[in-house]
């Protein structure tokens, strides 16, 4: 009985040294907690070996090693061939990683920020970035790349992103959730675009479209309130849910056209020459309508079409 106390032992030991742990995962092969039997992707552990598993087939098998404290090496193989990827961590940072031909190289500063990384392929370095942060809100405010082509820097702002290239700058500004691109070559601004902003937290976008200059005001919550051209203007409505209910299109020729929405759909819209009401046209929600056409703004006539809009179903005279 005193011997066979030992091997027990022994043998409760080596069970717990080589247990499989099987957690639920995704494609990434994350652990997503204990495994329930419902999860298509399945990660299982084994000592310094990770599988991770789709649908019953093996996707990937990731090797650990720390060659000494602070440091690890992770080798990933994918089962298809198509990859086969490894990792080198310093204090639980990405250092280095390598894919076939390729390296990638990487630095951090005293905060752990990445400051600098590298890309080589066959040993020689084809790609160089720089990044810097902002003093105070210590976000990444620049990147600067240096290419065999050539260099290529891009800064980073509150509301705002903008690049240059060569003698090229881009910036891309966004208003209250809209995005403006505007682009120079040197000191020529190549974008028709202008951005104004306004006391009421809004903003004007002035912009050149088939030729014509159109200036668009949206406001503090970002939505378009007013289109001016020289040929038209509209005006914009919206209920307290930021939904469009009315459209009001002016143009040159005096005409007049109203239209309302009901949840994103129209629904009427009333054709005014100058003060005098021409004609209603009720859309349906079963896609036909029904047109109202007025005589001197009294209405005269009802004429009822389908839904592909061109056959008359009925004409009701008033």
């Amino acid at each position: 009985m005193k011997k066979i106390a030992p091997i027990l032992i022994m043998m409760l030991i080596c069970n717990c040294l080589f247990a499989v742990a099987v957690r639920s995962s995704n494609s990434i092969g994350q652990d997503r907690g204990v495994y329930n039997g419902q999860s298509e992707y399945v990660l299982e552990t084994e000592g310094n070996q990770s599988r991770l598993y789709f649908k019953n087939e093996l996707q990937w098998i990731s090797n650990t090693t720390m060659p000494e404290q602070g440091r690890m090496i992770i080798d990933t193989t994918y089962t298809d061939g198509s990859l086969s990827l490894k990792r080198w961590y310093e204090n639980t940072q990405l250092v280095k990683e390598s894919e076939g031909n390729q390296m990638r190289l990487y630095a951090y500063d005293e905060d752990g920020r990445l400051v600098k990384s590298t890309v080589k392929i066959d040993e020689q370095v084809v790609l160089m970035q720089f990044y810097t942060y902002d003093g105070i809100s210590k976000s990444l405010n620049g990147i600067l790349s240096i290419t065999l082509e050539g260099s290529k820097a891009a800064y980073y702002g509150r509301d705002w992103f903008s690049y240059t290239q060569d003698d090229y700058f881009e910036k891309n500004t966004t208003y209250n959730n809209i995005s403006v691109k505007e682009t120079w070559k040197g000191e020529k601004k190549l974008s028709d675009v202008n951005v104004v902003e306004v006391s009421d937290g809004g903003f004007r976008i002035e912009r050149e479209t088939n030729g014509l200059m159109v200036e668009e005001t949206y406001d503090a919550q970002g939505l378009l309130v007013s289109e001016i051209a020289s040929s038209f203007q509209v005006e914009y409505r919206y209920n307290e849910n930021l939904e469009l209910i009315e459209e009001i299109r002016k143009t040159l020729d005096g005409k007049i056209y109203e239209n309302s929405y009901e949840k994103g759909r129209l629904v009427l819209q009333t054709v005014w020459n100058s003060d005098v009401r021409e004609k209603d046209i009720q859309y349906n929600a079963d896609g036909t309508k029904i047109e109202t056409l007025f005589v001197n703004g009294a209405p005269y006539c009802d004429i009822t079409y389908a839904s592909d809009g061109k056959r008359v179903l009925s004409i009701v005279y008033r």
